[in-house]
């Protein structure tokens, strides 16, 4: 399971400016409360009383290494509750893709559900857009959520009625548990794509790795890409030193001063950079003349 802020949104009148989120890697059930403030101790709340309460506790949630999920408190009540913590590389949203899509999505369904009412009211439509998302369905799994936790398919407002049987209880029960043993068939067959679906992305993956043509070692300097930048700002931000080659495609770099980034940084957010050891400096500005970045 995945958790992520979407915000900060215009404030509403009930003085709410943020959406969390958790999907659900194998069924794509997202839960979403509207909450005032993203800190630590809405993310425990969230978790206890959104997912706990409802499903059990996680084998593992990942998140990105924003503010909010990463104080001491909320590793705390992780480890206490046996849920695996696990943080996503820095300046790489798409390690969590899932949930990237799915905000976007999300996003998406509430922007068409506020339309052109008042901006100060969109927390009153999320329920709406939430039911949305977990009625659609996925093209992941070719399922939608709802069918992948209930087992069956939601009914809407408006479907026809369907008769009542008024049957004895045992064939109640049976009808039920062929029910129930067609969600777990559908479940390992989803799970069986999801797996299929994650090895051939590794596979292009890593030939995309191993070809890549400029290889970074230890002591090399390079520049990590301003994916959140603003206007005006530069494209890209450094020099930084390779420090350690970590797994997974992942860097530890340090700053032309020796202090070191608690933050592994991906492969494919860096690019090297050529340096002048007399004039080093902590910034540079973008060039788009090539792929290399000389500092003078």
């Amino acid at each position: 399971m995945c958790l992520d802020f979407i915000g900060q949104l215009p404030v509403t009148s009930n003085g709410n400016r943020w959406i969390l989120i958790a999907l659900d890697h194998t069924t794509k059930w997202p839960i979403v409360r509207v909450v005032p403030n993203a800190t630590h101790e809405v993310v425990a709340k969230f978790v206890y009383q959104e997912i706990v309460l409802n499903f059990g506790c996680p084998t593992e949630i990942i998140t990105d290494r924003g503010n909010s999920f990463t104080t001491a408190m909320l590793n705390s009540y992780f480890k206490l509750t046996g849920i695996k913590h696990i943080l996503t590389s820095a300046y790489y949203p798409r390690s969590n893709g899932a949930t990237e899509r799915f905000n976007r999505l999300f996003g998406g369904m509430l922007a068409k559900y506020v339309g052109d009412n008042v901006i100060n009211q969109w927390d009153e439509y999320v329920d709406r857009a939430l039911f949305a998302c977990r009625i659609r369905q996925h093209h992941a799994t070719g399922k939608t959520p709802f069918y992948m936790v209930y087992g069956v398919e939601a009914k809407l407002p408006g479907d026809e009625l369907i008769p009542i049987i008024h049957d004895d209880e045992q064939n109640n029960v049976t009808n039920r548990v062929q029910q129930i043993n067609q969600l777990l068939q559908q479940r390992d067959t989803v799970h069986e794509r999801l797996n299929s679906n994650a090895n051939r992305m590794k596979q292009y993956y890593d030939r995309h790795l191993k070809n890549q043509v400029d290889e970074l070692h230890e002591n090399d300097w390079v520049l990590i890409h301003n994916e959140n930048r603003k206007k005006f700002h530069p494209h890209w931000i450094g020099p930084y030193k390779i420090r350690k080659i970590c797994p997974l495609g992942t860097y530890q770099l340090e700053n032309v001063q020796g202090q070191i980034k608690l933050d592994l940084v991906h492969r494919d957010m860096l690019k090297r950079a050529y340096v002048n050891p007399r004039t080093m400096q902590q910034w540079c500005k973008p060039s788009h003349r090539n792929n290399k970045h000389h500092l003078s």
